[in-house]
């Protein structure tokens, strides 16, 4: 997986919510506070939404807010939603891998076998991380 300024602006968005419990609020107060481009949030808050990840109110009185606990929302879901399945690597990447210019093949690839795991190992951590840990720096850091 590849984390993208479109992922990282909408785990930051999603973290403001998610410190905003279960209020609605609109884009341009996110997009404000976090210092998101409004345009490009509304994009990325309209695909969350669509996915079922966020909830929506439209009109007066409406916003966005989380469909589910922040302890639900796994940052590997966010990143599929966001960016699809991309591989971190171009040699691995499931639609449209690309081999390096001097690679000898798959088979015979020892980097290629290193970054396969790699890419286990770091989609194990985004499946076990949820949106509530990204809450608990800021948590930690108002407390001082």
């Amino acid at each position: 997986m590849i984390i993208t300024r479109k992922t990282t602006y909408a785990l930051r968005a999603l973290r403001h919510l998610a410190a905003h419990g279960g209020e609605l609020t609109l884009t341009s107060s996110i997009a404000k506070q976090e210092g998101i481009p409004q345009r490009f949030l509304e994009g990325i808050l309209r695909e969350l939404a669509r996915h079922g990840v966020l909830s929506v109110k439209r009109g007066r009185g409406g916003g966005y807010s989380l469909r589910s606990s922040p302890e639900e929302l796994s940052i590997a879901r966010v990143i599929d939603v966001v960016d699809g399945h991309a591989s971190q690597f171009a040699c691995l990447d499931p639609i449209s891998p690309q081999r390096c210019q001097e690679c000898p093949g798959p088979s015979a690839c020892a980097a290629q076998v290193v970054l396969h795991q790699m890419g286990i190992a770091s989609q194990r951590v985004l499946q076990n991380m949820t949106l509530a840990d990204l809450l608990v720096p800021q948590l930690e850091a108002s407390n001082q």
